[in-house]
């Protein structure tokens, strides 16, 4: 039987392969009964040999196919992409100033920036949270603000040690430090001298500051030759006394308008010491020298023998607001005819004139902000022996 079947199903191919051999050389010729008639007996022949070869393989029959049958997918199943989840997005968080729960001035930032700066959540601010930077000795910072504290503070100590704080610029565009003395007690000065307990900042000629100075601030100039600066409080254990301080550090970018600026009203001599066998000074001009007046040159028009707190009426064309004074100065070898000099300018200026003094005096109101921005001076002096 399994042969006859065989057999069969050789026929069947026999058939088919001569069927499609003939409709191929005729299909031209035959009407569309003989083709319809031909394809209803090749189908019957098939399945015919299909349910046979079944009957005694009862597995699925695998054929070929030279092309990929596109498999429908039930719209319930369909996958559904989602968006990215929310932290997938960047958070733009706008840097700035804040000011937090407690009076504090801080830089708005994402928490995780503020923890990895080493700074302290002090509130909320847009979109993350007001940073406060707090150090105490050995610390360093470059935040745009920082307080620099006593040890245990708000609790005084009473040792001695050397308390330093280093400050990093925070960008090549900062010009100055301004320190505000939040709260300032150490031991006092001695006959003026600051002997025991002294505050002293960077290199500068920023004399040392002891004592009570709480309200109190300064502001130094950064060098742009340098990145860093230091902030330092040295105690001594000679002086039995609770000290105490909170110093609000912060900087100043070149281009800010918080700069230190010339204060109006102000009436001061700086005294030079004259040490034996030295008979004159001689002061000299660098590129920061800008003493508002209301002509913008090195003009003088008179010599003062009046005191200098005898402020005179302002005359147009004359340093008659804002300038330094210089008593009997002389340029080179020769005399000048005034000792008043203002402007923008400044000349090398020799003075005999004991004791050397130079007074600063500026007006009592400021005739507009322009005229005051970058206003002040910086000169340059240098003792000379009376053998010269």
């Amino acid at each position: 039987m399994l042969h006859s079947l065989r057999k069969s199903q050789y026929s069947v191919r026999v058939l088919t392969e001569a069927s499609i051999q003939s409709f191929s050389s005729q299909k031209l010729q035959r009407s569309h009964s003989q083709l319809f008639k031909m394809l209803l007996s090749f189908s019957l022949l098939v399945l015919v040999s299909d349910y046979a070869f079944g009957f005694f393989f009862p597995f699925p029959l695998k054929i070929p196919i030279p092309f990929k049958v596109p498999v429908p997918v039930p719209a319930e199943k369909e996958r559904f992409f989602l968006p990215p989840p929310w932290y997938y997005y960047p958070r733009v968080i706008p840097t700035g100033q804040c000011i937090t729960d407690l009076k504090q001035e801080g830089t708005c930032m994402t928490k995780a920036s503020c923890n990895v700066q080493g700074g302290n959540v002090g509130g909320s601010c847009t979109g993350g949270v007001c940073c406060v930077f707090e150090r105490t000795c050995g610390g360093s910072s470059k935040a745009d603000v920082t307080y620099f504290k006593s040890p245990s503070y708000p609790g005084p100590f009473n040792s001695g040690l050397q308390c330093s704080l280093t400050v990093s610029k925070a960008s090549d565009k900062i010009c100055q430090l301004r320190i505000d003395f939040e709260t300032f007690n150490i031991s006092q000065p001695t006959k003026g001298e600051c002997k025991h307990d002294f505050l002293t900042v960077g290199e500068e000629t920023v004399p040392n500051i002891c004592g009570q100075n709480s309200g109190q601030h300064i502001y130094v100039n950064f060098d742009p030759e340098k990145t860093v600066s230091h902030v330092s409080v040295d105690t001594s254990s000679a002086v039995s006394f609770n000290r105490l301080w909170n110093l609000k550090v912060k900087q100043i970018p070149c281009n800010s308008k918080y700069q230190a600026q010339l204060l109006t009203n102000l009436n001061y001599g700086v005294c030079i010491a004259s040490p034996k066998d030295y008979c004159s000074l001689e002061w000299s001009g660098s590129d920061s020298f800008n003493m508002p007046s209301e002509t913008e040159s090195s003009v003088h028009y008179e010599t003062s023998t009046a005191p200098v707190t005898e402020q005179p009426d302002e005359k147009e064309g004359s340093c008659a607001s804002n300038f330094i004074v210089i008593p009997h100065p002389y340029e080179g070898e020769t005399a000048t005819t005034t000792d008043r000099f203002c402007g923008n300018t400044f000349t090398q200026i020799k003075t005999l004139s004991k004791p050397f003094v130079l007074t600063v005096v500026t007006a009592k109101t400021a005739s507009s902000e322009e005229t005051w921005t970058d206003s002040g001076f910086k000169l340059n002096f240098r003792l000379l022996s009376c053998k010269c």
